[in-house]
């Protein structure tokens, strides 16, 4: 839903930003809030425009902070046939949403908050020369 929702949002802005990455971000935010939250806790979404770029923030209750593990290329035992065979601990293609986001944005920031208590997630996306160009030359 909240990645739905932005791109939806961005497409009627039409913002010289990638709408792939900023989905790509969202969701991965969004997920990672749903995971250290309770299911009965609010989260936020929140997207503004700076002149540099896009400011993705998710704001959750939880006060599990987040962290950004070694990352290391997959190989191909990573790959099973059959899910099942994995054990929750054994999932080894999983932990990869904050790289990516730190990838894809040129700043990433986490803020804890005490009234209310949790905490800020926000994220950067950097103008792209060819959404920039698209919108000078009128490409929808």
């Amino acid at each position: 839903m909240a990645r739905d929702q932005t791109i939806t949002a961005l497409c009627r802005w039409r913002l010289p930003v990638s709408v792939d990455d900023a989905a790509l971000v969202v969701s991965e935010l969004v997920t990672n809030a749903v995971r250290t939250s309770e299911p009965s806790d609010q989260i936020t979404l929140h997207l503004r425009w700076f002149g540099i770029g896009l400011v993705i923030g998710v704001w959750d209750s939880s006060t599990e902070m987040p962290t950004v593990g070694m990352v290391r290329p997959l190989t191909l035992d990573d790959i099973t046939p059959d899910a099942r065979a994995l054990g929750d601990d054994e999932d080894r293609a999983g932990g990869w949403g904050l790289p990516l986001v730190q990838a894809a944005a040129t700043a990433f920031h986490v803020e804890r908050t005490h009234s209310p208590i949790g905490k800020w997630v926000t994220a950067l996306l950097p103008t792209t020369a060819i959404a920039m160009r698209e919108e000078r030359d009128g490409v929808a």
